[in-house]
């Protein structure tokens, strides 16, 4: 049968070894029983662990004395007890209660949206499964957070995360959770241990924050008000070095900015401010004073390379290249000064001087990509195509950070790099390795997230020819290819761009290749959509 819509779902559902789209007690009855494993072996593959239903049961009536009257302190801390009784009655049959604690709590999930408390609990009684068998209980909280599309229910997960305090989780929430509803609880948990990771981790999600929706107003409000508390004081340097990332926005900027302290700088010299005196620089006098005092501070010198950029005089060039050893600068404003020749120059042309700039830090793994976007920039095929291999290959730099060059890139050389993206496209899909495909899958985020310089219409239509995708192609991937896929189209999926990936996610379901997990994971996916009722 072939799935054209929604509507054939329903029909062809029945026919599947899955039991239902969405499981219930029903789908529970199928795990075996008898104590707990962890290898279940049910089909839909939703959970990790065997258990017996009636505790789901016992679970959902703990939930259900929530929805009567209010919530308070005392009907929390009752909350509690009951689920660790029941988590102890699970341990002691050697099953980890985790799983049936966070799936029966969808029962309450207007209650959860609303109530951060309540979610504080669930983290806590988690959080103290845990740590009870760290070493058994592990594999099953990364199961969850690979696998499980509840966002309510990952939420709760990412909370007890906070206060598990495990590296290895944090980077598999910084992977997959810090897009959509769980960007918040996420924030939370890097901001609830200090060390550098969660430091990292902290600055990088509020880096690519615009205040676009409410949950990054909360964000913003959240990190300015506790990130000394969190971190201390030691913690400021790190944040001023954030002003430095290439990757940072206006607004990101301003937010990192209300953390450190009122003297600085950088919050009286915006790049607004650095830029329009670039452009007045003949009639700026002391400009090229001005532009040195920014160098000597290391919270504005990227702001300066970037601001001169936007100059029409003459002497950009010979400004930049007679100060840029001179500041003891570190790579990424080194390699902001190169970007800004090139833009420059291709506007009033380069000398042999910077041709022999680039020679010098090309060889450099901290500043080669910017090379690449420097004569992109300017051009250069050879170089555009590198740099978007670079993109995919995160040999240094981040995927997130070199694609913030590329944007930049595209102000200048858009046609360029449409050109090179589907190039390297075509390689990394059509190759034999899929370690390969994969990189080509997952760098797909970005390039189809962004509502700029947005390459979507390339990047989209390859992977869906390159799977077979309503073509007639018998090559069949590994199961890790055909999970980035899905967790590809699963970051990317919203009721809007619908239309845009139901084929992907029947082309999963119907797919002999995929395993059940992912079926069952793609048909999840389908039913979470509001769909239009036929007319």
């Amino acid at each position: 049968m072939i799935l054209k819509s929604l509507e054939d779902l329903e029909k062809y559902k029945n026919s599947m070894s899955i039991s239902k789209p969405l499981v219930s007690l029903k789908d529970i009855n199928e795990v075996s029983e008898g104590g707990g494993e962890s290898t279940n072996t049910c089909s839909n593959k939703l959970f990790y662990w065997n258990f017996e239903p009636y505790y789901i049961e016992d679970l959902v009536r703990c939930y259900e004395k929530l929805t009567i009257g209010n919530i308070n302190a005392a009907r929390l801390h009752e909350l509690e007890i009951d689920l660790k009784t029941i988590s102890e009655e699970m341990i002691s049959e050697n099953t980890c209660p985790i799983e049936a604690i966070l799936y029966s709590s969808k029962i309450v999930n207007n209650l959860l949206i609303n109530n951060n408390s309540l979610i504080e609990t669930l983290g806590n009684v988690i959080a103290h499964i845990y740590c009870r068998n760290e070493f058994e209980y592990k594999d099953t909280v990364k199961f969850i957070l690979e696998e499980w599309s509840w966002p309510t229910q990952v939420m709760i997960l990412i909370n007890a995360c906070g206060k598990i305090g495990d590296v290895e989780l944090f980077k598999i929430v910084y992977d997959r959770h810090t897009k959509g509803d769980t960007r918040l609880q996420a924030l939370k948990a890097f901001m609830s241990i200090n060390n550098e990771t969660c430091i990292d981790y902290t600055l990088k999600i509020i880096s690519l924050t615009a205040e676009s929706d409410n949950t990054e107003v909360q964000m913003a409000k959240y990190f300015i008000h506790n990130y000394t508390k969190s971190f201390g004081n030691e913690a400021i340097k790190n944040a001023k070095d954030y002003l430095n990332a290439p990757t940072i926005n206006k607004q990101a900027r301003k937010i990192i900015s209300r953390v450190i302290p009122s003297a600085s700088e950088t919050e009286v010299i915006t790049l607004d401010i650095m830029i329009k005196k670039a452009k007045n620089w003949e009639v700026e006098y002391d400009f090229e004073e001005i532009f040195k005092k920014w160098m000597n501070n290391n919270t504005t010198r990227k702001n300066a390379f970037l601001a001169i950029r936007y100059s029409n005089s003459p002497r950009v060039e010979e400004l930049i290249i007679s100060i840029v050893d001179k500041y003891n600068c570190n790579s990424i404003e080194i390699g902001t000064a190169l970007i800004t020749l090139a833009q420059w120059g291709s506007r009033r042309g380069c000398s042999k001087d910077f041709e022999n700039l680039i020679k010098e830090h090309k060889s450099d793994i901290t500043k080669k990509v910017y090379c690449n976007a420097a004569m992109c920039s300017l051009g250069r095929e050879e170089d555009a195509i590198e740099l978007v291999k670079e993109f995919l290959e995160e040999n240094y730099y981040d995927s997130r950070q070199i694609f913030s060059m590329i944007r930049d890139c595209a102000y200048k050389s858009n046609q360029l790099l449409r050109y090179a993206v589907q190039i390297v496209y075509d390689e990394y899909l059509n190759s034999s390795d899929d370690r390969k495909v994969i990189k080509a899958i997952n760098g797909a985020y970005e390039l189809c997230d962004k509502p700029k310089f947005n390459f979507k219409d390339i990047a989209l239509p390859s992977i869906k020819r390159a799977i077979g995708l309503n073509e007639n192609i018998s090559k069949e991937y590994s199961e890790e290819v055909y999970a980035a896929v899905i967790n590809l189209v699963e970051r990317l999926l919203n009721d809007k761009n619908k239309d845009e990936f139901i084929d992907i996610l029947f082309f999963i379901i119907e797919n002999e290749a995929c395993n059940q997990r992912l079926k069952f994971k793609a048909i999840s996916m389908l039913k979470r959509l509001r769909v239009d009722p036929p007319k």
